[in-house]
């Protein structure tokens, strides 16, 4: 066994015999077993060295070069097979180097007056270090088996190349923390600037951590790893072959900028890249599930990201844009943009934002920001998948999952400012937003574009387009086999599609100003279809019905209001067409077959109002009940009310046609088979009819009018009824009573202020009565 130890007493011995000089290094070197090696060159001024070498194989190799000033190396060595190099070449450089275990690899490399610690116990593990500038700090432990900090190449007489290097710190102030206590761990570190700060610990098997940071102040905190990831380390003194990795990724070029990753899950990967000043991106990810992926970008200044995973799910986040230049703003987690200054209170957000919470199995989330101010917050808690795209200014979008669908929204504009909310609790539902914002109406700096989805039933389905300003659009969807599709293009556009029944389809489509449709399904297999344009136009659908209930509704004027419910078992079918002015249509359906047009053919309709603040009414019950009403562009202040079936009719039909000023119609049918025609011009005429009275049956009823001020007024009871009235003049009256069966009355009157009385009440009676001038 050879000894060797060189005291600073020794030293200084030599110092006194030997000339004068400017240095007073200072070099200890303690052997013990067989074959150790110790190279200690000193160059430099005050400098101290201190290498222990233990057992045998040992090779330590220490210089400290003529730009040194009180630098200060330490190396322990134990076991069998250890190396440690360290340069340093300025400076008040700081290193120690431990060693323990056997078969250890360090290399130190120290340009200024920075500091090392690299402790390495176990076996196998290696550790490459380069430092260029002041006050920087690196601390590598290794307590695992095959961990790889770099890989020095063994040339203990030179610095490793960059390539082999695994802490790279080029700058001042900067700091860098690995910890491995897993096996086969592999970390890099490369700090290019000052002051920035990087820590890494990985205590699972596997584990791949990188950080880069370039610029100032930038801060990875934790990266911390817990899981194994998998692949060969055999033989554990051969770098390690990754299959999968537990992977930890970050990168930051700017100032300012923070990162965490935290990794519990089996295996994890996340990474993490920032391009700009003052970004802050979090990404967790526990639980024990395999396949979770989160990946952040950030290129621009000020963003903020959080992504937190619990099971295997994958997250991307992009957040790209510009500076902003209009200062921050606050969010309390609502779902609209605050108001200016500020905000509505809460945390004050720079930039764009981006949350995320995943916490089930299958969960996928993707969100792409390029603007300023814009807000995304996922939460996902089920099997889901969410899609986000925003561009402009201060968007906000929010997305709940606890259940199996996916969500698409994409917001966009000039001025943006869109708003969208999607809760997904069911199973297998799909939502899609598309928001195209623009400052169009008052007041300014509103949101634009609001929308709110809501799905808790299964297999449900809603897709919604909102482009122009101050538009508001809501789909409640808690029923089952349900789609809703809404189409907004205007300002002040409202729309609202409840579906709670089964296997329904809501079709809205609004453009113009200030349009409304509202849509509530709570039957099965029903159908509603809204199409308005124009402005100030009003349109409620209720479908309450469990069977094949459908209606279209068309306006296009101003001011249109049109109703229509359809209500218990049936096979209703509403058509509605308006584009006139301040209009109003309500159909009220409820039985089996009723039907006022025809859903499956837009072209026939069952009301037409074209004039200026006509009134139409239906209501049927029964089944196979029929009613058509036009009001043309020529009539004003019509009005129309037909009431058909009662509770137990069916099978009537209604048709009413009217082109005057002031015209009113009222037909009521009830019984079986009743037909009731009604034409109106002129001004102020007035029709009444009642058909089938105590289970009358098989009436006709015709009714024509052309004058002014006319009155007509049928009452058909009994079976089988004709009567007919043409009515050219003005201030006329007609009155027919039909009791009994097969009864016939014809009136005709052209005159002025005639009065005509016909009552039937045996059968087959005729009357016939022409009221007029001479000739008629």
């Amino acid at each position: 066994m050879k000894k060797l130890i060189l005291t600073s007493a020794s030293v200084a011995a030599l110092a006194i015999a030997a000339p004068a000089v400017a240095q007073t290094n200072g070099s200890t070197v303690l052997q013990s077993g067989a074959n150790q090696t110790a190279t200690v060159a000193q160059d430099g001024a005050n400098s101290d060295s201190l290498v222990e070498q233990s057992n045998a194989n040992n090779v330590a190799n220490v210089q400290q070069k003529a730009a040194t000033d009180l630098a200060d190396s330490k190396v322990f060595q134990t076991g069998t097979d250890e190396r440690a190099s360290v340069i340093q070449a300025s400076g008040a450089a700081q290193s120690r180097v431990q060693q323990s275990g056997g078969a250890q690899n360090a290399s130190v490399f120290q340009d200024g007056s920075s500091s090392s610690v690299i402790e390495q116990s176990m076996r196998y593990n290696e550790a490459s270090v380069s430092q260029t500038g002041d006050e920087n700090t690196s601390v590598v432990l290794q307590s695992g088996v095959n961990g790889a900090v770099g890989d020095p190449d063994g040339n203990y007489g030179s610095a490793d190349a960059a390539a082999l290097v695994g802490v790279t710190q080029f700058g001042d102030g900067n700091g860098s923390v690995i910890t491995q206590t897993g096996d086969n761990t592999v970390a890099d570190v490369l700090q290019l600037g000052n002051d920035n700060v990087s820590s890494i610990n990985q205590a699972g098997n596997f584990s791949n951590a990188a950080v880069s940071q370039t610029g100032d102040r930038n801060s990875a905190t934790v990266v911390r790893q817990s899981a194994d990831g998998t692949g060969d380390g055999n033989p554990a003194s051969a770098p390690v072959v990754p299959d999968v990795f537990a992977d930890a990724l970050v990168s930051q070029n700017g100032d300012d900028n923070v990162a965490s990753i935290t990794q519990d899950a089996v295996p994890a990967f996340a990474s993490i890249t920032q391009n700009g000043d003052g970004n802050d991106s979090s990404i967790v990810q526990t639980g024990t599930a395999s396949g979770a992926v989160a990946t952040t970008l950030q290129t621009s200044d000020d963003n903020t990201s959080r992504i937190q995973q619990s099971a295997g799910a994958t997250a991307s986040v992009t957040q790209g844009g510009g500076v902003n230049g209009i200062g921050g703003r606050e969010w309390d987690g609502s779902d609209l943009p605050p108001p200016p200054p500020l905000g509505s209170g809460g945390t004050l957000y720079l930039n764009n934002v981006s949350l995320i919470d995943q916490s089930a199995d299958g969960a996928s989330a993707t969100v792409n920001q390029n603007g300023i101010l814009n807000r995304s917050s996922i939460n996902q808690s089920a099997a889901a998948s969410a899609d986000v795209a925003q561009a402009g200014v201060y968007n906000t979008s929010v997305i709940g999952q606890s259940g199996t669908g996916s969500a698409t929204v994409d917001q966009s504009g000039a001025h943006a400012r869109n708003a969208s909310v999607i809760a997904q609790s069911g199973s297998s539902g799909s939502a899609s937003v598309t928001q195209v914002g623009a400052d169009l109406a008052t007041p300014e700096n509103a949101p634009t574009n609001v929308s709110f989805v809501d799905q808790s039933g299964s297999d449900n389905s809603a897709t919604l387009f909102q482009s122009g300003d101050e538009n508001l659009s809501t789909i409640n969807q808690s029923g089952d086999d349900t789609v809703a599709n809404v189409s907004q293009t205007g300002t002040n556009l409202t729309s609202t599609v409840s579906q709670s029944g089964s296997v329904t389809l809501a079709e809205v489509t609004q453009s113009g100003d200030e349009n409304s449709s509202t849509v509530t399904q709570t039957g099965a297999f029903n159908g509603a279809e809204v199409t308005q344009s124009g402005s100030g136009n009003g349109s409620t659908v209720t479908q309450s019905s469990t069977a094949l209930s459908g209606a279209i509704v068309t306006q296009a004027g101003e001011d249109n209001s049109s109703t229509v419910t359809q209500g218990f078992v049936g096979g209703h079918q509403a058509n509605v067409l308006q584009d006139g002015t301040a209009n109003v249509s309500t159909i009220d359906q409820a039985g089996l077959g009723n039907s006022a047009g025809e859903y499956v053919d837009a072209n026939a309709v069952g009301v037409t109002q074209s004039g200026r603040q006509g009134q139409s009414s239906i209501v049927q019950r029964g089944s196979l009940q029929s009613a058509y009403v036009e009001q043309l562009s020529t009539s004003e202040f019509a009005r129309s009310e037909i009431d058909q079936g009662g509770s137990i009719g069916s099978g009537h039909s209604a048709s009413v046609v009217q082109a005057g000023l002031g015209v009113d119609s009222e037909i009521k049918q009830r019984g079986y088979g009743q037909t009731a025609t009604v034409f109106q011009g002129g001004e102020e005429n007035s029709s009444v009819i009642d058909q089938g009275a105590n289970f009358g049956s098989d009436h006709v009823a015709d009714v024509t009018q052309t004058g002014s001020s006319n009155f007509s007024d049928i009452l058909q009871r009994g079976d089988g009824h004709t009567a007919t009235v043409l009515q050219s003049g003005s201030g006329n009256e007609s009155l027919i009573d039909q009791f009994g069966s097969d009864n016939v009355a014809a009136v005709t009157q052209a005159g002025m202020n005639s009065l005509s009385t016909v009552t039937q009440s045996g059968s087959s009676n005729s009357a016939v009565v022409n009221q007029g001038p001479a000739g008629m």
